[in-house]
């Protein structure tokens, strides 16, 4: 019988996707995930006691591997093969450049328009792009943003939201349907 890794993250503040994701595995597996807020360094996952992945994207994505290996979910956060791994992280990428945008509204509608025909960004499931972009999108939406013409975006927020590890990580957000 094999023992869970001890896991390590050490991030930034305003690593919202790491915060959150580190919460979701807390909630969804037996790993046990410690944090270190360490402001101005780049994101680090150490894996008992030795550095596994530096940078969000790669802790993100060792963080998963390590905490939940060959399971289904791990296959859903991960995606299947290569197309879906890539479109993971092409969503964790947007994620990252809505975080910094100083216009907002034209990426949140390509996000909406894509949603029109899915329930997930990048797979038929929860992925880590989900998390991803929630994490970042939270802050924005629940700040009074009017979702008059975002009914896809604000269908998939309410559902990530609601989600199993997710529910209860953020407060609630009134999603103004004008």
């Amino acid at each position: 019988m094999s023992t869970m890794p001890v896991l390590r993250v050490s991030c930034r503040p305003q690593d919202r996707e790491l915060h959150l994701l580190v919460n979701y595995v807390q909630r969804t597996s037996s790993c046990c995930v410690s944090v270190d807020l360490v402001p101005g360094n780049s994101p680090q996952l150490e894996v008992d006691s030795s550095v596994a992945a530096e940078g969000t994207s790669a802790v993100g994505r060792s963080l998963v591997g390590h905490s939940q290996p060959n399971s289904r979910q791990s296959v859903c956060l991960l995606g299947q093969g290569a197309s879906e791994n890539a479109a993971i992280w092409q969503w964790c990428d947007a994620a990252h450049q809505l975080k910094t945008a100083s216009s907002r509204h034209s990426m949140l509608q390509h996000i909406n328009d894509w949603l029109a025909s899915r329930s997930f960004l990048a797979t038929h499931c929860l992925s880590l792009a989900d998390l991803w972009l929630y994490a970042v999108c939270h802050p924005i939406l629940s700040s009074n943003f009017s979702f008059g013409g975002f009914q896809h975006l604000a269908r998939w927020f309410e559902q990530v939201h609601n989600t199993e590890g997710v529910r209860g990580l953020y407060p609630d957000v009134a999603l103004y349907r004008v």
